[in-house]
């Protein structure tokens, strides 16, 4: 999420604006404050549209975000409805960018933003990448289950915690109280 934060910011002071920071930009607007008021609403937008679907993300700590969306749609919008408020909360999250971008007193001297114009297309590629990284994520989790034998005992009645706990168990550190009430650590 960081790096995709920090890389929208980055490519549209430098890329399209040439580093040019303008002068009192956070106290004003001025026509030398464009690229950064840009710039910052570009970043926001990032950082809004991410956390929202990364809230949907963590619906399942191994199933894709997708699983099901080509397949079954209404079986997946289901599993996406099964939360109300998480439902509604993405979508109001995901709205609530266009009036802080567009409405000239909320964007300008509240939240000293400016509205986007070429700068979607980064906001776009930062989601997709960021959706690219949570999903290779999930699928290297997946990958390292499998091959490790632990996705059999879902089967067997392991929890979500069990799983988990067996497959990393050997990077936790244990800690045992001895007869004294003291703390010591072993690996």
């Amino acid at each position: 999420m960081a790096i995709c934060l920090l890389s929208s910011f980055i490519i549209v002071i430098f890329g399209l604006y040439d580093g040019n920071f303008g002068v009192d930009c956070n106290l004003r607007y001025s026509p030398s404050c464009e690229g950064v008021f840009r710039a910052r609403s570009t970043c926001y937008t990032s950082m809004m549209w991410i956390f929202v679907f990364f809230a949907w993300e963590l619906i399942d700590a191994r199933l894709s975000f997708f699983h099901g969306a080509f397949r079954n749609t209404k079986k997946w919008a289901l599993r996406l409805w099964r939360n109300p408020f998480l439902f509604w909360s993405v979508v109001v999250g995901f709205v609530s960018v266009f009036p802080t971008l567009y409405i000239p007193v909320i964007n300008k001297r509240v939240f000293l933003h400016a509205g986007l114009d070429k700068e979607w297309g980064v906001v776009f590629a930062m989601t997709v990448l960021f959706f690219l990284g949570a999903e290779g994520w999930k699928w290297a989790k997946r990958v390292y289950l499998r091959k490790h034998g632990l996705m059999e005992r879902k089967g067997a009645g392991a929890s979500e915690e069990d799983i988990e706990k067996a497959a990393f168990e050997r990077w936790y550190e244990r800690r045992d109280v001895n007869k004294e009430g003291s703390e010591s650590t072993r690996s």
